[in-house]
């Protein structure tokens, strides 16, 4: 018995060829995304809130300093 290699022929064509979804699949997935851009929008929008209430805050305390001090 002895002992064979066979050579692996690999087309390049089909190696970069997209696949194709099932039918359904392409419109999960892209709702599955719209989804994500939501939640990073709001989420986005939620630390931008988050930090200027804190400003809002930081301020206040300086004024409030201020006029206990006068």
């Amino acid at each position: 018995m002895g002992c064979e290699s066979k050579s692996l022929e690999i087309d390049e064509e089909k190696l970069n060829k997209k696949r194709k979804f099932l039918d359904g699949i392409g419109e999960r997935v892209e709702l599955l995304r719209s989804g994500l851009k939501v939640n990073h929008n709001a989420i986005e929008l939620n630390t931008k809130f988050l930090t200027h209430i804190h400003n809002i805050a930081l301020t206040n305390r300086l004024l409030l300093r201020r006029y206990i001090r006068a």
